[in-house]
């Protein structure tokens, strides 16, 4: 019989995390994660029939996806280089079954673009209680508005994650309102001559503390009171 040698797959390290991840997951349901594995085995040399034994699957899905993958390295190795920002959903597309043909997509791309678009936003401009969208919550506000009739808060979240959007991450600043501003200069001048003359100021005897109150908690005393 001729030797058979399985399909090399290459991955950066970017991917191996990644893929390390999917594999790992809880919420992209036991397809990617399967599958994820077989493809962080095989790129570490393992055969497919380690991999057979080892995960417990069929022999044939081994390789369908080993060489399926395979053929996707030129893809993946473009897109972490020029479009770093698509290597998740990419990954996860690699991975994933084909859509079944003749089978029209369930919501227009606009609805799709809308809620992306309501994702981007703040939700505090809506009168919501809250700070940060979930696809939960981004679910609810879309039928509210009038955007979609009815979605599933999964379906919302592969929206998000093929995007590479994670609202519930943003971050913003706060900025004061200056009403003053020269006394506002003042104030600022007066405080960076602390920070600059720190050495200093301690030299001579001075404590100095620096304290921030932390949203809805007020600051009774000091962490670390003056010793008498």
């Amino acid at each position: 019989m001729p030797n058979r040698t399985a399909t090399p797959i290459l991955l950066s390290e970017k991917q191996k995390q990644i893929l390390t991840e999917f594999s790992k997951s809880r919420t992209l349901g036991i397809n990617i994660t399967s599958r994820s594995k077989i493809v962080l085995m095989a790129a570490q040399g393992d055969s497919n029939n380690r991999i057979e034994r080892e995960l417990k699957v069929d022999k044939n899905t081994v390789k369908r996806w080993r060489d399926r993958f395979a053929s996707k390295y030129e893809d993946m190795k473009l897109i972490e280089s020029n479009e770093p920002h698509r290597l998740r959903s990419s990954l996860k597309s690699a991975i994933s079954d084909n859509p079944r043909p003749g089978v029209p997509p369930t919501y227009t791309d606009e609805q799709v673009a809308a809620i992306l678009a309501l994702a981007c936003m703040d939700p505090m401009k809506f009168g919501l209680p809250f700070s940060h969208w979930t696809p939960a919550s981004l679910r609810d506000e879309a039928v509210v508005l009038g955007i979609i009739e009815d979605i599933s808060v999964r379906q919302v979240g592969r929206y998000l994650e093929e995007k590479d959007l994670k609202p519930h991450r943003c971050k913003s600043w706060l900025n004061p309102n200056i009403e003053d501003f020269d006394e506002f200069q003042e104030q600022v001048t007066s405080i960076c001559g602390i920070y600059l003359n720190i050495e200093e100021l301690t030299a001579r005897g001075v404590l100095v503390y620096s304290t921030d109150e932390k949203m809805g908690i007020q600051a009774l005393e000091h962490s670390t009171p003056k010793k008498t």
